[in-house]
Order: structure tokens, then sequence, then C-alpha cells
């Protein structure tokens, strides 16, 4: 949907001050299940979310803008009222839920992986999955049209510094390749190294073949034939084609094949050997 921008004349647009809408819905009880899917970025998520949300029984939110609003982390706001407002966000999306619905998902952002712990400290007891795929292939994909973290390094990356465990200046002076390296392969040790214990792993290989299977072991859903049928008829076409005409055809080899030596010994040390270990068991 078009960004709306408050007007004060506009009768459509309500304004509500932060602290009465954190008041109004942080303690609105959630009446619905509660999932969440993480990402590495370019891994499938969004095929993912589709194939969900090709069932009325869910109700699939994708990259909510005012959860990565509340997320960013150049917000001037105490870590106590960003808590308090993510709880109050998340809970006032699970009410626009149509009451039909029998669970919510909430598909996050690439980077929102950085703060999975924050996040997860408020719905201790939402299981979520995240997904990932091949190392080069991700890199080959975000270099052919850069997501928000890797165009804003400059602005966003003094950030980041914490999570990478390397220095600003480091930061700024390390290759292109490399920080794009190292992002990813941080995505990729937070949530292997979560707190939660409800998480789980789906690569991007097995997102055809085993995300009916991986949503019934991480969440209990039993679809019914039909359901599956039309899950796998989703799944058979490009997730980003609006029209949903254009038939999925892989490009797995094309962008390994792309990848440069110096790419390929990125993502080996940055990557894939965090990658490689994640598993739901």
């Amino acid at each position: 949907a078009r960004p709306v921008h408050y007007d004060e004349t506009d009768k459509r647009v309500i304004y509500t001050p932060i602290d009465e809408f954190i008041e109004k819905y942080s303690g609105t009880a959630i009446d619905k299940k509660l999932g969440f899917i993480f990402h590495m970025s370019r891994c499938g998520s969004t095929l993912a979310t589709q194939m969900l949300a090709s069932s009325d029984r869910f109700f699939v939110l994708s990259e909510p803008t005012i959860i990565n609003a509340v997320l960013d982390p150049a917000l001037n706001i105490t870590p106590e009222k960003r808590k308090l407002l993510l709880r109050a966000i998340i809970h006032a999306l699970v009410a626009c839920s149509p009451p039909a619905c029998e669970q919510v998902f909430i598909k996050f952002r690439s980077w929102n992986t950085f703060y999975l712990d924050f996040i997860l400290k408020e719905f201790p007891n939402t299981k979520w999955l995240f997904i990932h795929r091949d190392g080069l292939e991700v890199m080959s994909s975000v270099f052919q049209k850069p997501p928000g973290w890797l165009r804003s390094r400059k602005i966003y990356g003094k950030y980041f510094c914490e999570f990478l465990g390397i220095s600003k200046d480091t930061l700024q002076r390390i290759s292109y390749d490399e920080y794009t390296a190292r992002i990813l392969g941080t995505f990729c040790r937070i949530a292997k190294l979560s707190d939660s214990k409800l998480g789980s792993f789906l690569d991007y290989n097995d997102l055809k073949n085993k995300f009916i299977t991986t949503i019934n072991r991480v969440w209990g859903i039993e679809l019914t034939d039909k359901q599956k049928q039309i899950m796998n008829d989703t799944s058979r076409l490009y997730s980003k084609d609006v029209n949903k005409i254009v038939e999925f055809k892989s490009d797995s080899e094309e962008k390994r094949m792309a990848a440069t030596n110096e790419q390929k010994e990125f993502s080996a040390k940055y990557i894939e050997v965090v990658r490689k270990t994640l598993s739901h068991e």
C-alpha cells in the first residue's frame, strides 16, 4: 500500500501518541497462534509467505514497515520504550487479523535478525523459522539488487559493528564483498546462537519439497489435500512476479558460476562455516 502521511485535515487518518498507543495495545491479549519467520535475505522467504497466504486459515504479514521503523537502530528512543512499542505493535497487527483465521505469521526483514533475541524476549513462547540459502547464491542476489543494509553501509555500518565484532574503522575499510559476507554470516550465527529453544531452520533447497512438513513440525499445522495442492501450485511460480504467471526457474548454478574467487573465499569463511551447521535438531 502507498504510505499514508499524517495530515490533520485528513479525517481518514487518526493520530495516536506513542504512549497512548502502547497503553492501548501492549496489554491486549493475543487470541491467535503466532509464528515468526526470519531469514538471511534472498533465500525464498517471500515464497514461503506466499505459500502460507494461499490459505485463508492464515493471516500473513511480510516485513511490516512499522516493525522496521521501531527496530531502526538510529531511532532516538530508550531501550525500554522500544521494547514496549514493539510489543504493542505486534499485538496491534495481530488484532487486524480476520476473525476466521487460525494463525498469524509475521515475516521480518533480514536485518531484523540482528534483534532476534530482543524480539523473542517479548514473545518467548512464539515458535519461529529461519530460512537460509547457500552464501554465494545470496551474495550474488544482493549484489544485483542491494537491500537497505547494504546500500546504507556508510550510515548504518556503525550500528552493525557490535554484531560483526569489528571496529568502525575496520568496517568502513573492508571490501564490499567482505562486508556482505560478514553481514550474511552474522544473520546465521545469531539465529544459531539464539537463546530461544523454539527456533527451527529450513534450507532454500528444501523449501519446495519440505515446507509443508516443516510447518507441521514447527507449528503443528495440518493441511487438507486441497490446501497442500494450492501451496504446491504457488511454489511453482516465480514469487516476485506480481501477475502470478511466470514459472519459477532455478538460478542457483548461474549465481554460483558468476562468483569471483574472492567472493568464494569470503562466503566459505564467514557464511558457510556457520550456515552448514544450522539444523532443526
